[in-house]
């Protein structure tokens, strides 16, 4: 009982954001559990294959968020709330044809990618199933089911990588273990998401499905550019540098971003409770709790550049400690991605999706030509300086773009501007003592203040009903 009582004290897109983040950490935990082990059991570049494999997958999924679990799905929820099933089987039949358009480019590019034919069919079914259930959790997001979505989160997480791991450590083989017993799982979960969906009573119909395609379309270069902005940095690293080069970043890469499931499990219930505020015109409401958690991400990446050598250790073989120097400006990045996120479905719900477009053509094309740019001069370090920067460029470029339609309240830029100034200093200060390990140690005690204290005001935000 008194744990009921406990949780009703909050709020409830609070609860869905801790119950997001706890099957997100649940996720990431059996993912950095079982790297060392997979790094080990197969060859670089077995490891490499995988990582291009699951990019390329990566990348796809982004792309097809914009019509299965954008900001504008959440909107269309909102418009027809009163026949939500309808528009629910509206969604799921337009993403499931948008991503098969994705599948079939992506076998016609396939060579230029470098991806094994091979690897085509599963990497298709598993686009299909992903967007499937992608759609289910959408609705469930929206309607706060969070037990829901975190149940399906940590199954599809957990038994893949387990199921993987003992196929490998009995009988060998190679990254195709990985990539069959992920689509295994998945497909299970998506022919569930469909039934669950059709059984529901609600019709779709023409109307509900222009309107999806009105509201998802004016998304779409942004959902590329965060695919190919994304991905960009270790698909050069494979053109430029070879599969093996690509397995030592996957690792650094994976570290440095090690806090973007927290973000993407955060934005997963403000998305939702974002709209309902710019709705009722509480915009200065929406950085009341944005600036907190935004100083608390700064004080987190510090952590993760702090202790980038020791978590290199116990990932991967000393032959991937090159990529080492990747892991500050990566990790860097990770805060401005959450200004990104409410950047983008504040321009949405304001219906400048236009604005979106514009975002994303600059950051995509800047992307590309850091990382082409920068990757032959400076290796591992010059991707993860591209993602920084071309992420910063973005932000900026949002925050102006809001001043234009009267919200620029909801990311105080000079507030933001201080935190990530900081961080920066600490980040360099950070790699110039990685010798000592006591003085990184040290160094944080500086975000730790900053990050408590971030922490302390979004406790006191989520006791609010």
């Amino acid at each position: 009982m008194r744990i009921k009582e406990i949780i009703s004290r909050v709020n409830l897109p609070a609860r869905a954001s801790m119950g997001y983040l706890g099957a997100s950490l649940v996720g990431k935990a059996v993912g950095f559990l079982t790297t060392p082990f997979f790094t080990r059991l197969i060859s670089k570049e077995e490891y490499g294959a995988l990582t291009l494999y699951m990019t390329v997958l990566g990348g796809a999924s982004v792309i097809c968020s914009a019509f299965s679990s954008g900001s504008a799905v959440y909107r269309g929820f909102k418009k027809y709330e009163g026949r939500i099933d309808g528009y629910l089987k509206s969604s799921l039949v337009v993403s499931l044809c948008f991503s098969l358009l994705i599948c079939i480019l992506l076998f016609t590019f396939m060579p230029f990618i470098g991806l094994d034919r091979v690897f085509f069919v599963p990497l298709a079914l598993q686009i299909l199933c992903d967007t499937a259930v992608s759609v289910s959790l959408a609705y469930s997001r929206f309607r706060y089911k969070y037990v829901e979505v975190m149940a399906v989160g940590i199954l599809s997480s957990v038994l893949p990588a387990l199921a993987s791991l003992m196929i490998l450590t009995k009988f060998g083989c190679g990254c195709g273990v990985r990539i069959y017993s992920l689509l295994a799982i998945s497909l299970i979960s998506a022919v569930a998401a469909i039934i669950r969906i059709f059984r529901r009573p609600g019709r779709a119909d023409r109307k509900m499905v222009r309107y999806n395609l009105s509201s998802s379309l004016p998304l779409l270069p942004h959902s590329l550019s965060v695919a190919l902005s994304g991905q960009a940095d270790k698909l050069i690293i494979t053109s430029l540098m070879g599969a093996a080069a690509l397995a030592k970043y996957s690792v650094a890469h994976s570290l440095g971003i090690a806090l973007q499931f927290a973000v993407t499990a955060l934005g997963s219930a403000l998305g939702p409770w974002i709209i309902r505020r710019l709705d009722s015109g509480e915009s200065s409401r929406i950085s009341e709790i944005l600036m907190p958690i935004f100083s608390l991400f700064c004080a987190l990446s510090l952590g993760i550049c702090a202790l980038a050598p020791e978590a290199m250790g116990i990932l991967a073989p000393n032959e991937y400690f090159d990529a080492t120097p990747s892991i500050i400006p990566i990790a860097l990045s990770i805060p401005l991605s959450l200004l990104s996120y409410t950047v983008t479905v504040s321009l949405v719900h304001a219906e400048k999706g236009r604005y979106t477009a514009v975002i994303s053509i600059i950051n995509l094309g800047l992307c590309v030509i850091l990382n082409y740019t920068l990757i032959p001069h400076l290796g591992y370090i010059g991707a993860g300086l591209s993602l920084l920067l071309s992420q910063l460029t973005a932000v900026l470029i949002g925050v102006a773009l809001l001043s234009r339609i009267k919200l620029s309240e909801i990311i105080p830029l000079r507030q933001a501007a201080k935190y990530f100034v900081l961080s920066c200093g600490l980040g360099l200060l950070a790699d110039y003592l990685y010798g000592s390990l006591a003085l990184r140690v040290l160094l944080l005690t500086i975000p730790a203040v900053f990050g408590l204290r971030g922490l302390f005001a979004c406790a006191r935000i989520i006791r609010e009903k």
